[in-house]
């Protein structure tokens, strides 16, 4: 007999559900895309104990015919594609067939469902990936999944899992997401018999971001709109003023596919440079629609991440759309251009046209260390001396805006120093300024003599 020989399809199943089904939260993820292929506007996801015990998601979507439902637990059973070809415009969000099988070769599974055509319903209970029953049910339209004892067929995969509270928390990261990405969808969310999510569903993002972030949230974002070269930017940012200490609070969606890219998050904070402290991240919804072509969805078994076939082109045109956003707020907050920061190029991007025009310039290039000629210390008696008004502009626009408080005051750094500027007092000075050389004028005018 050979050395190398056939696995058991159990063990088969168990390797590629080992590829899909990392933890308790990659069941529900998998779930709600599947439910959001099915057209479902109403969307509830239960848990008890962080998953492990039981997970249930259930919809109202178009639900399967009893013929479908049996087949769906297959491996590669898929009504999503059915050619190579396909894989190259994927536009639903599951594809590959394999989600459900995965989940029910490592649970105990029961699957109801219903098509609106339908009479009765079909349940379908497999365990360990063996289909124990397949029998009529009374159930509405739509689909429910019922996820018991995960990994009970595979203690190792158990062993690996976090703590309860960690599973939970990543869970209600998915749904969140979920929730931010499809304002359409009415999402609810129960931990035990807690109610810990609830949205409308009325396509209202900033409304969903306010539950999500808080009411404190309120007012704090920015409106993104934007269109270039086939690619189109929409969501949401928030002003300069409200950011967080880390990455958390932003989420990408790309043709509606949640996804991490650090081409994108790299671009959005790119965009800030300049406007945030270190060590303060922008929250942010982001959706951009591409031409699926453009894209490749299939690089790992969980989708989470995604390829672009020109990525420079897709960060270039997300960083003008958010830059374009803040250009626009900034415009409207009626700060002093020259508080702005120096122009400085965009790896392989000049500054923007738009932002040319309003004299706006930000930092966007590496991390930013500002670098002067001299310290500013040595500089001391320069800047206090008289300047030319050329130098007092050099002067300003080498500052770093770090924010402004309650709509008056601007917060700056220059060198080792923190300017603090009433903005109000600032303006006041620039009009006197003004009318001062006005009136110099008028007189210099009337002190001619005339022959």
């Amino acid at each position: 007999m050979g050395k190398i020989e056939l696995l058991a399809q159990d063990v088969v199943n168990q390797i590629a559900a080992g590829e899909v089904v990392e933890r308790p939260a990659s069941v529900v993820k998998e779930l709600i895309e599947n439910a959001i292929d099915a057209g479902a506007t109403q969307i509830t996801v239960e848990i008890k104990e962080a998953g492990l015990k039981e997970i249930k998601v259930i919809d109202n979507g178009v639900g399967m015919t009893a013929q479908d439902a049996e087949v769906a637990i297959a491996r590669h059973a898929t009504s999503k594609i059915r050619q190579t070809d396909d894989l190259n415009q994927v536009a639903t969000l599951g594809f590959r067939g394999e989600a459900l099988a995965a989940i029910s070769a490592v649970s105990r599974f029961t699957l109801l469902t219903k098509t609106a055509d339908d009479v009765a319903g079909t349940r379908v209970i497999v365990e360990g990936g063996q289909i124990k029953e397949v029998s009529p049910v009374g159930c509405p339209r739509g689909t429910q999944i019922l996820v018991e004892d995960l990994f009970f067929n595979s203690q190792p995969r158990r062993k690996f899992l976090k703590s309860p509270r960690s599973e939970s928390g990543a869970i209600a990261d998915v749904v969140t997401r979920f929730a931010l990405g499809y304002p359409k969808v009415a999402f609810r969310y129960y931990s035990g018999k807690r109610l810990n999510l609830s949205t409308p569903g009325q396509d209202d993002l900033l409304e969903i971001a306010s539950i999500i972030y808080g009411k404190e949230s309120r007012g704090q974002f920015l409106q993104i709109s934007h269109a270039e070269d086939g690619i189109e930017v929409q969501g949401i940012i928030s002003d300069p003023g409200f950011t967080r200490a880390s990455r958390y609070y932003q989420s990408f969606f790309v043709n509606r596919r949640l996804i991490r890219n650090y081409l994108l998050s790299r671009a959005l904070e790119n965009a800030y440079q300049g406007l945030v402290t270190s060590g303060h991240y922008p929250c942010a919804i982001i959706f951009l629609t591409i031409d699926p072509r453009s894209t490749d969805v299939n690089v790992h078994p969980t989708k989470s991440d995604i390829r672009f076939s020109d990525p420079q082109l897709v960060a270039r045109i997300l960083y003008h759309g958010i830059r374009d956003a803040l250009a626009d707020y900034l415009q409207q907050q009626r700060m002093p251009e020259f508080f702005l920061g120096a122009q400085a190029e965009h790896p392989q991007q000049k500054e923007h046209p738009r932002l040319q025009e309003r004299g706006l310039h930000f930092q966007t290039a590496q991390p930013l260390i500002d670098t002067f000629e001299q310290p500013f210390s040595e500089r001391g008696e320069m800047i206090a001396e008289r300047q030319s008004l050329p130098d007092k502009q050099a002067f300003f626009q080498k500052m770093r805006l770090l924010g402004q408080v309650q709509g008056t005051y601007i917060i700056a750094e220059y060198g080792e120093a923190v300017f603090i500027i009433d903005q109000h007092a600032a303006h006041e000075r620039i009009r006197y300024e003004e009318i001062t050389a006005n009136i110099k004028q008028k007189k210099e005018f009337f002190a001619k003599n005339i022959s």
